[in-house]
């Protein structure tokens, strides 16, 4: 899983179904806030399956080229902070 910032205090979030780019797949919730992605990580990092039904996720190609190029550039430094966020709440 990971997150892209949208605006200030809102992201966006994605995760890949492991088939490569033909399995990116964002969340169809649009603008979520800190409290609910920082949820979402502790859960993934903690093994649970709630973050997958606190969201509904569509293909990629619903959503378009450009939230795939938000995502992609800020995954990786959204996923270690959001994986740290869990860390530190455990």
């Amino acid at each position: 899983m990971q997150a892209a910032v949208d605006t200030l205090d809102r992201f966006e979030l994605e995760f890949n179904d492991g088939r490569g780019m033909a399995g990116l797949r964002p969340a169809a919730d649009a603008s979520i806030p800190l409290q609910r992605v920082i949820g979402a990580f502790q859960d993934y990092a903690a093994g649970g399956e709630g973050w997958r039904h606190s969201f509904r996720w569509e293909p990629l190609k619903e959503r378009g080229l450009k939230t795939a190029s938000k995502l992609i550039l800020l995954a990786m430094a959204f996923s270690i902070i959001g994986l740290l966020v869990a860390v530190m709440k455990f």
